[in-house]
């Protein structure tokens, strides 16, 4: 019989207690939005459920608290299931709403085909 050499030994929890556990998920943003996005993962999220969120915007990077709203299944590839999920951002610190607002600003203005800083000057 070996003998426990833990400072503190683990007691025995009798019919397990319920617990979560964070997974590190890749994902793909399909849309986004100052205030939320359209995500595309391969694990079902649970609507409702709080997620800390990572968006390499650009050179920038932030972590964001998102809830989802909405999951269904995207599309099946081979055995294969993926989602799009909708999750709506919350609590977003100052600085993460202030990088989010300029990232989707950064897009509409690269999709117009206008360069970033096209508002000065043109006063004229």
């Amino acid at each position: 019989m070996s003998e426990d050499r833990r400072e503190n030994p683990r007691i025995d929890t009798d019919d397990g207690l319920p617990g979560s556990i964070t997974v590190v998920e890749p994902m793909r943003v399909a849309q986004i939005s100052p205030t939320g996005a359209q995500i595309d993962t391969t694990a079902a999220l649970k609507v409702g459920t709080l997620h800390d969120i990572r968006l390499s915007l650009d050179v920038r990077a932030v972590v964001v608290k998102a809830r989802v709203v909405h999951s269904s299944v995207r599309h099946l590839h081979r055995e294969q299931v993926f989602y799009r999920t909708g999750v709506e951002f919350i609590d977003l610190t100052p600085r993460a709403a202030d990088t989010i607002a300029q990232f989707v600003e950064n897009l509409l203005t690269r999709r117009d085909g206008a360069p970033a800083d096209a508002s000065a000057g043109d006063d004229e």
